[in-house]
């Protein structure tokens, strides 16, 4: 039988050849960083890049806010997993789409830079 839905626990760490994948995993690095737990940190081994992806669903009023505000949250992780890691890039992803549906002028360049088809 098939699992419901509600039941489904994803697991923390999924990886292949080319790919590592962790799912809400505190990110340890030299320094002290507040933030440091992206809901998910996508690896390419073989690019030597990293893209640590944050969703939020705000209401609409807070929409742009809280875009800004996963950016800024993130950058000093993505500059110290740059350099701890050896990565030619890390990019910051904020996935965030209001309540009602509405997303920012910039959700289309998140996406395209998660290279999803």
């Amino acid at each position: 039988t098939r699992t419901p839905y509600y039941k489904y626990a994803p697991s923390n760490i999924l990886e292949n050849n080319e790919y590592k994948l962790y799912w809400d995993r505190t990110l340890h690095t030299d320094k002290t960083i507040a933030h440091n737990r992206p809901d998910i940190t996508l690896i390419n081994k073989v690019a030597h890049t990293t893209q640590l992806i944050d969703i939020a669903i705000p209401n609409d009023a807070n929409l742009i806010h809280k875009e800004q505000e996963k950016i800024i949250k993130y950058t000093p992780l993505a500059i110290e997993l740059k350099e701890l890691w050896k990565q030619e890039q890390v990019t910051i992803v904020p996935v965030v789409l209001s309540v009602t549906g509405l997303t920012t002028k910039t959700f289309t360049h998140h996406l395209q830079a998660l290279q999803l088809s």
